[in-house]
């Protein structure tokens, strides 16, 4: 069992990566230039090492494609959240943790 699983992953390492197709698209609101939508997609186009290792990546980009200027209805069935996101720090443990690790 560990020497199949060595086996696959000597292989995987020798063969082609995967390759993705994706897609990031910025829109900006028209009366506020300040704030942007941001979204982004990937699909699969060559399955390379993740063939060996049994992987199944179901990714699949959901963004129509668009052309610069477009002008898009972002209030439809899914309207848009406005969030500001920060980096955040990774967590620390504290003593309980420890103890239970």
């Amino acid at each position: 069992m560990v020497y199949q699983v060595i086996w696959q992953y000597f292989i995987a390492s020798q063969m082609l990566p995967a390759v993705y197709s994706t897609l990031k698209l910025t829109a900006h609101v028209s009366n506020n230039k300040k704030l942007e939508v941001k979204a982004s997609g990937k699909a699969l186009k060559s399955r390379g090492f993740l063939d060996v290792l049994g992987i199944n990546d179901q990714n699949k980009i959901e963004i129509p494609f668009l052309n610069k200027g477009d002008k898009l209805n972002l209030f439809g069935s899914n309207p848009v959240r406005m969030e500001k996101k920060q980096t955040q720090p990774s967590p620390r443990f504290s003593e309980d943790k420890l103890i239970r690790e």
